[in-house]
């Protein structure tokens, strides 16, 4: 008996930790980028850019980096991206990062690129006005508005969560903006980059990128847990 119940005991911890496993684990897609600097990003990402001088991907300090040489001042936009498709998910969180060595420096701006099975979502960091970060978003061809505040060097948590009825950004926990009519669906690629007017105080960083399943996908592999284990006591 003492051991059936240590052997259920240990089970029902696995299903639990099903239940309660973080994005890291729960997820069909996960990077933290925690790896060697290198101008590949690598795991799956397809990198693309506008100008490989001036505005490039890469991996720094553990982290996505969206940044180049921009010291000869030319007037004009350069980008850089990374994009990776994933299984229909629910979820897509990352964390995104500037560096704002220069307040008066304008045109600089990081984007979140979400592709559904309804549609497209694009959300754009704008620059720092000294207040907050104005947030634009581009959604069924509308576009609407929400504000952070920050400093000049803030990191932010962004959550979007998307289903047939609805989508909504979350930053750092806080419903900052949900849609009124249908959403996107469940998403199946995501693009995270950087636009740069050619000026060389501004860095960019995405870090700790996460496409989750939907809850109740985890639910029922918890309910398949507990049906093993009234299998085996049976």
């Amino acid at each position: 008996m003492k051991k059936q119940t240590a052997t259920t005991w240990l089970a029902l911890m696995g299903v639990t930790g099903l239940v309660g496993m973080n994005a890291a684990l729960a997820a069909p897609f996960y990077d933290d980028f925690n790896r060697t600097n290198s101008t590949t990003v690598g795991n799956g990402w397809v990198q693309a850019t506008s100008d490989s001088v001036k505005m490039q991907s890469q991996i720094d300090g553990n982290r996505a980096g969206f940044f180049g040489d921009f010291s000869s001042g030319a007037d004009g936009y350069s980008y850089a991206s990374i994009t990776h498709s994933f299984g229909p998910i629910t979820t897509v969180s990352v964390d995104l990062q500037w560096n704002r060595d220069d307040l008066s420096k304008t045109g600089e701006f990081m984007t979140l690129d979400l592709t559904g099975v309804n549609g497209s979502l694009t959300i754009w960091e704008k620059e720092y006005n000294g207040s907050y970060i104005p947030i634009q978003i581009t959604y069924l061809s509308n576009t609407y508005w929400a504000n952070v505040s920050a400093g000049t060097s803030a990191t932010y948590h962004y959550d979007i969560v998307s289903s047939a009825l609805n989508t909504s950004l979350y930053v750092d926990g806080a419903l900052k903006w949900t849609s009124t009519d249908a959403g996107i669906g469940m998403m199946t690629s995501a693009s995270v980059g950087a636009v740069n007017n050619y000026w060389k105080w501004h860095t960019f960083y995405a870090d700790n990128f996460a496409a989750t399943p939907e809850p109740a996908s985890l639910a029922l592999l918890a309910l398949g847990g507990l049906g093993l284990l009234r299998r085996r006591r049976s």
